[in-house]
């Protein structure tokens, strides 16, 4: 028997019926909110912006949580004209209004091109800004890349650790790392790349 994706679609539009059957939208609306919000308690929130994935280049900014079962949960969506200062202090604002568990956050992610970061310490002042993994090895990947004056397998291996260094579970580990890095640079404590990785 051969499966197709629209048969995993179906089966799970099935289970969500059943699963909220006889209830409105608001009650499972609320039922939502108050899962997320009161029960995760929002120490962590993941802040994001989309830019240029619509028709009319509006920006979608997005809260997220993370619920009981580790699954991010969206918690507001904000559409927008422009990714201003005033846009995100009014969402963020519109947000804290709304829930009063945002006295709980401790932890907000955001990805590296997220200029305002001065707007969501004064919106969220307990909080302390992290940025998301994925970004920064994401963005550290395509500066060395485009840094990299070598053949292609050595660039392979240079673009490989930011990655590595990121993951490090210990102070030993990161030191050991820290040292590959020197080689595979070279060596030369005064050199761009160094530098660079160095003030990164």
């Amino acid at each position: 028997m051969k499966q197709d994706l629209r048969d995993v679609h179906n089966l799970l539009a099935f289970m969500k019926r059943t699963e909220r059957e006889g209830k409105t939208d608001k009650e499972c609306t609320k039922r939502l909110f108050k899962t997320s919000l009161d029960v995760a308690s929002l120490e962590v929130v993941l802040v994001d912006t989309t830019h240029g994935t619509n028709k009319t280049y509006h920006n979608l900014f997005s809260i997220l949580v993370d619920d009981d079962f580790g699954k991010g949960q969206n918690v507001q969506h904000s559409l927008g004209e422009s990714k201003t200062k005033e846009n995100l202090v009014f969402y963020l604002e519109e947000l804290k209004d709304k829930n009063p568990a945002t006295e709980d956050i401790r932890g907000v992610v955001t990805g590296k091109d997220f200029k305002d970061r001065d707007m969501l310490i004064d919106a969220l002042p307990q909080a302390r800004e992290m940025l998301c993994q994925f970004h920064v090895i994401d963005y550290l990947r395509s500066q060395v890349g485009s840094r990299c004056q070598r053949g292609s397998e050595a660039k392979k291996d240079i673009c490989a650790v930011p990655q590595l260094v990121m993951k490090a579970e210990s102070a030993k580990i990161n030191k050991a790392f820290s040292e590959d890095k020197f080689r595979s640079l070279g060596s030369n404590k005064k050199g761009p790349f160094f530098l660079y990785f160095e003030a990164n």
